[in-house]
């Protein structure tokens, strides 16, 4: 039988749409009243709180997105026009930066705690975490010194701090990684590229990472392909939920057992649009992620976005056998993760796709970067694709295995195989010892490429 955290919001629909409704109101008053931006866009539209009463209303503002986000937020002035509270009355966190340069968000102590401790709880709840659990926190602590108008404070990320937070009012004790050892603790969360290197390092030890008795695994801050996520289900034994967290929205959808997508949180309102002219798609039809963060009544924020792009990419589905009335989502990508070579658009998770379904997996980690870059030789003028792959430790390489894996990932992608035939691009495999990682989010594609 499922078990809620928050019953009524997840499975009153009248209880949800009063609520939603409710913050609605309270959001858009208050930053008419108290973000610059805001009231700005409103005066210019010839628009007022009164005029947006229902989320179809909120179609009214236009769309914004990152760039809007740091165009606003400005660090060499100190001036945050998207947000209604200064820098010394709140908290900075820096956003990954895998989409573009790294954007400001500001939240309040009581923004914090509101979402924390209510929609957050019940997104860990529902992705198998359990009260008094012991969960190995793998999200990561970041701290990065920013400059604010001359003055230097501490800008941090917020899926360490923010899981910890939430764990402890869930009265779960915290694993460190540092701290890994058999039957360690029952559920673990982080990026799925570090779950991916701890189960990497356990091999390289000799040691089978199923012994460490995981009942559940959540995975965010990434996209992963379903290939990835059967692959650490079974590397660990555990059941892998999906998750989108980020610095904007925090635990902004949720997965559950039922694994039919992701449900929009309650404090946050999701749609999907065509990116290119902000139209609203239907149910099924593929489009920008847009949300708009929710304040609960009475409760004042940082940073306020109201129809802001995340720059992904999904669909609407239909509801879930689970019971919950929370729409559903189907499980993200990056728009930024998509490239063209060759005239051809390709995916970086329609790769990671095909090596995770590589039976000889036991000579590569599931690590991969693209690199995109473009030969300008006069006699030449073709695109590049490199993909790197990273050597497994402790084990021999059979001999030509980068011819035998591109050949592979050719046959597993005729789009690609029918590219490098034309020889509209030059397609490379290379095995390397190390892909070198930032701290965070990995950064999956990198394209070297002048931009015209």
């Amino acid at each position: 039988m499922v078990e809620y955290w928050g019953k009524e919001l997840e499975t009153n629909k009248e209880a949800l749409d009063k609520f939603q409704k409710q913050s609605l109101h309270w959001t858009v008053r208050y930053a008419f009243d108290n973000v610059q931006f805001y009231h700005e866009m409103f005066k210019k539209s010839n628009l007022y709180p009164k005029d947006i009463q229902t989320f179809e209303d909120l179609r009214k503002l236009p769309i914004i997105n990152k760039k809007t986000l740091r165009e606003n937020q400005n660090l060499d002035t100190g001036e945050f026009k998207l947000s209604a509270t200064s820098i010394e009355n709140s908290t900075p966190y820096l956003t990954s930066g895998t989409a573009g340069a790294p954007a400001i968000i500001l939240k309040t102590d009581e923004e914090w705690h509101a979402i924390n401790s209510g929609p957050s709880v019940a997104a860990l709840h529902a992705m198998g975490i359990e009260k008094g659990d012991r969960v190995l926190n793998y999200l990561p602590f970041v701290e990065i010194p920013i400059t604010v108008g001359g003055k230097q404070y501490k800008g941090k990320n917020v899926s360490g701090e923010a899981a910890k937070y939430t764990l402890e009012l869930m009265e779960c004790s915290e694993v460190k990684p540092t701290n890994i050892n058999e039957k360690c603790a029952e559920s673990a969360l982080g990026l799925s590229t570090q779950i991916d290197r701890l189960g990497a390092k356990l091999f390289n030890e000799g040691k089978d990472p199923k012994g460490l008795g995981f009942k559940s695994m959540m995975v965010t801050g990434e996209p992963s392909s379903k290939s990835k996520k059967k692959y650490i289900a079974d590397a660990f034994n555990a059941e892998v939920y999906d998750t989108h967290g980020s610095t904007e929205f925090l635990l902004g959808l949720f997965d559950c057992e039922h694994h039919q997508g992701m449900h929009a949180n309650y404090h946050v309102h999701a749609e999907v649009v065509n990116p290119e002219t902000g139209e609203k798609l239907s149910e099924g039809e593929e489009g920008h992620l847009v949300m708009t963060g929710l304040l609960p009544p009475e409760v004042k924020g940082g940073t306020v976005l109201l129809r802001y792009d995340i720059q992904d990419v999904t669909k609407k589905l239909d509801k879930c056998k689970c019971g919950r009335v929370l729409d559903v989502f189907d499980y993200t990508r990056r728009s930024s993760n998509e490239f063209v070579v060759g005239a051809v658009k390709f995916k970086s998770e329609e790769l990671e796709q095909i090596l995770c379904d590589f039976k000889d997996f036991k000579y590569i980690t599931p690590e991969y970067q693209i690199v995109v870059d473009f030969d300008e030789r006069p006699e030449v003028r073709q695109d590049i694709l490199t993909v790197n792959l990273e050597r497994r430790k402790l084990v021999e390489t059979p001999e030509k295995l980068d011819v035998i894996l591109r050949d592979y990932i050719l046959k597993k992608h005729p789009f690609l195989n029918d590219t490098v035939a034309r020889e509209a691009v030059r397609f490379e495999v290379k095995l390397v010892d190390g892909i070198e990682l930032p701290r965070g989010k990995p950064k999956r594609l990198i394209d070297k490429r002048t931009k015209i």
